[in-house]
């Protein structure tokens, strides 16, 4: 994965570089401690809900990565799309409102605990990239009627991420996509929301 590769999208490839830096240091530090260290799945008992912000990047396995980095390689190009200063304000509010969701479903469900990783936010992600960006990349190959392009493999991609782990992960990644349908609803608010300093989108990492 290439650094040309997220020309024009400087959200993108800050995203990728966090999750990879940061999933590097909980594989290099003995990932299972370093996870329950910033994780959620001990965080039940003693209040630390602080977890949930620390555990929002950093995955807990190579494959994970992988997946994860080839996603939001695809998905650079709703950035490209939207502007990276509306795609940045986007992510911003999918990570603050699907953790919230992600909160008071802990309350709630004490037996629910978050996986590692930009889940809620990938599938938030996802859920935008299906509505704008249309399939006109050449099919791979074709299964009756359905035709396999990258956007289906960006899909199968997120899912393998969304069920690895049950329902744990089943849940983050709805988290997600009720954020992504609350904010693209018609009329929605949250549409005009923008982070304050438009420069720190046009700045362009590396």
């Amino acid at each position: 994965m290439s650094s040309a590769g997220f020309a024009g999208a400087p959200v993108s490839k800050s995203l990728a570089i966090i999750t990879a830096v940061s999933t590097l240091v909980v594989l290099q530090n003995n990932s299972q401690d370093t996870a329950a260290l910033i994780g959620v799945r001990v965080f039940g008992d003693d209040g630390q809900w602080w977890r949930l912000l620390t555990s929002m990047f950093p995955l807990g396995s190579v494959w994970e990565l992988i997946l994860c980095l080839n996603i939001i390689r695809v998905f650079r190009i709703l950035e490209r799309h939207l502007g990276s200063a509306k795609f940045g304000s986007f992510l911003f509010l999918a990570a603050l409102l699907s953790k919230s969701i992600e909160l008071a479903l802990c309350v709630e469900f004490p037996v629910f605990r978050p996986p590692l990783g930009p889940l809620p936010i990938l599938s938030a992600v996802g859920v935008a990239y299906y509505g704008y960006i249309p399939s006109t990349a050449p099919a791979y190959l074709t299964i009756g009627n359905v035709r396999v392009t990258g956007k289906f493999f960006a899909y199968a991609a997120v899912l393998v991420l969304a069920f690895h782990d049950t329902y744990n992960s089943a849940m983050s990644a709805g988290c997600g996509v009720v954020v992504a349908f609350l904010y693209w609803s018609n009329r929605s608010p949250l549409q005009s929301f923008r982070i304050p300093g438009r420069q720190l989108f046009a700045v362009r990492c590396g």
